[in-house]
């Protein structure tokens, strides 16, 4: 049909869409199922396919439920100034109709990711807007106080400038960590079940996954900190 459906084992403290119920190991197949790549999952009559082919990496969640941090994980480049080092006899460029198959299937699930994170960012511009006019609501009513020759207090209990009476449930969101490979990884061989091919595989998203941590000022094992 189309639909996303959202499957949960714990309780959801903003009520959602999510569908309560004990996890079994056909939802997690279920939800790696790739379109074309394998066949759809059953689950109660009806065949599923991974979620990710409608919404990929969906921050919305995340933001309802009040993240204090996000780390967002893409299978895709995420580099806007691509290094031409990366590829440089331009082995990558889909070279058959499977591999352009796969790289479409990729750009389509990048896209859905940026539409999210544009949101995100538009949230926080308002966000910040409103942050602004609380500030200049709060010099005005002071200003106003002082001429009428008046005292006023407006506290500020978490101390950023901003009366705790004018900034409500305003609040600034964090921006997401994202980790991505710095080249394309093609889904042929993401789906090579071998051992070797997982070992490589896993060594490049731990080294994505530092190289990330740390362009976010954040410690990383074995690195110090810019």
């Amino acid at each position: 049909t189309g639909r996303l459906r959202v499957f949960g084992n714990s309780a959801d403290a903003y009520p959602g869409k999510m569908e309560r119920i004990p996890l079994t190991l056909d939802h997690i197949i279920a939800s790696c199922s790739i379109p074309i790549v394998y066949p759809a999952t059953e689950l109660d009559g009806q065949s599923h396919w991974d979620g990710g082919t409608v919404a990929n990496t969906p921050l919305s969640p995340a933001i309802d439920a009040g993240a204090e941090e996000i780390v967002v994980v893409l299978m895709t480049p995420w580099d806007d100034d691509p290094d031409p080092e990366d590829d440089p006899t331009g082995k990558l460029t889909p070279g058959n109709l499977l591999h352009a198959a796969g790289a479409a299937f990729e750009w389509a699930l990048l896209a859905s990711f940026q539409a999210d994170l544009k949101m995100f960012r538009r949230i926080n511009e308002l966000v910040n807007l409103r942050l602004e006019n609380a500030r200049l609501q709060a010099a005005n009513r002071v200003l106003e106080a002082r001429l009428a020759g008046r005292e006023i207090h407006l506290p500020d209990l978490d101390g950023d400038g901003i009366p705790d009476i004018l900034q409500g449930a305003a609040r600034h969101l964090p921006e997401p960590v994202i980790i991505a490979p710095k080249r394309p990884l093609p889904v042929e061989q993401i789906i090579q079940y071998k051992h070797d091919r997982h070992e490589y595989v896993y060594n490049l998203g731990y080294e994505d996954a530092r190289r990330a941590w740390q362009a976010a000022g954040r410690v990383a094992e074995g690195w110090a900190t810019p």
